[in-house]
């Protein structure tokens, strides 16, 4: 696949990466090009300024990716400024256990739903670091649910390679005495390695060979099907009759589209299921207004 990596040169990026390149992955590295790496010429690498929307187009305008992962997403304009700009089959953003409002060890993910959440449009020196990644998040699945997408939450992020020295400071502290100023004796913590979040993020790719799932998609890159991905219909006639027998193609779809003919009956953002896979549900909120108003006596599915 061609992959491009936001950031890619430090901490959870650089473990990222190079299980990437172990799998045979086309690479991109993206970032500002003042950290070396150890990748040679075993990646590309794009110089770019994240919180520069110039340059964000400069360098990657029409661009296109089968997958993007972006570690330095981290508030709504910087979702905005890259995926305006460039197109991707999958969007993966490292995002964090910050978004949560009450940080405990029993979070679940519907504690923070960022499609529930008021959208600003902001840099990282606007609000909080809370607040900012909340509003990545907001961006990504509120404006651009058309993008199949994941944000993954990880919790504090150490390692030896960890430049912020995050750790080192109370280590060094309790080596040498130094006094630390705690306000919760109480307080719980949840840790991964660097290593361990960039073998998460790689892992996403291979979940499906190990577990033995076909893997199909709908009109997409011959690349992918190169890859072993399977070409599928949405509307799938062998699966709708069942008896050897097809349905004509639908010729009124874009090029690639192995759909029957058929007619929609239905409408996006009106169903109350709330299956998180569905690209027909948008926001959550939209869906209900949708969904009352809705009248079985009418010849309209929405009023």
């Amino acid at each position: 696949m061609n992959i491009l990596v936001i950031g890619g040169n430090r901490l959870i990026g650089k473990h990222l990466v190079q299980n990437l390149i172990n799998s045979g992955h086309t690479v991109t590295i993206a970032n500002r090009g003042l950290a070396p790496d150890n990748f040679g010429n075993k990646v590309s690498r794009i110089v770019i300024e994240r919180t520069s929307t110039e340059s964000i187009s400069k360098a990657l305008a029409n661009k296109h990716y089968d997958i993007i992962y972006d570690s330095l997403a981290f508030s709504s304009n910087d979702v905005k400024c890259l995926l305006d700009t460039l197109n991707c089959n999958r969007y993966i953003m490292t995002s964090s256990v910050s978004v949560y409002e009450n940080y405990q060890l029993d979070m679940t993910e519907s504690d923070f739903v960022p499609e529930n959440h008021p959208l600003k449009w902001c840099w990282r020196a606007d609000d909080t670091y809370n607040e900012v990644k909340r509003q990545a998040e907001c961006a990504l699945y509120q404006c651009y649910s058309n993008i199949p997408s994941v944000a993954v939450r990880f919790p504090f992020v150490v390692g030896e390679d960890d430049y912020t020295r995050r750790l080192h400071f109370y280590v060094e502290h309790v080596a040498k005495s130094y006094p630390i100023s705690i306000d919760n004796l109480n307080e719980k913590m949840s840790f991964i390695t660097s290593k361990e979040a960039g073998d998460f993020l790689a892992w996403l790719l291979q979940i499906a060979k190990d577990h033995g799932i076909t893997l199909c998609t709908c009109c997409e890159s011959a690349e992918l099907y190169q890859l072993g991905v399977q070409p599928i219909a949405c509307v799938d006639s062998t699966m709708l009759l069942k008896n050897g027998k097809s349905l004509p193609k639908d010729k009124n779809q874009r090029e690639g589209c192995n759909c029957a003919v058929s007619v929609d009956i239905g409408a996006y953002n009106s169903c109350m299921n709330g299956c998180r896979c569905c690209y027909a549900n948008h926001v959550e909120s939209v869906v209900q207004k949708n969904y009352a108003g809705h009248d079985v006596n009418s010849e309209f599915l929405i009023e």
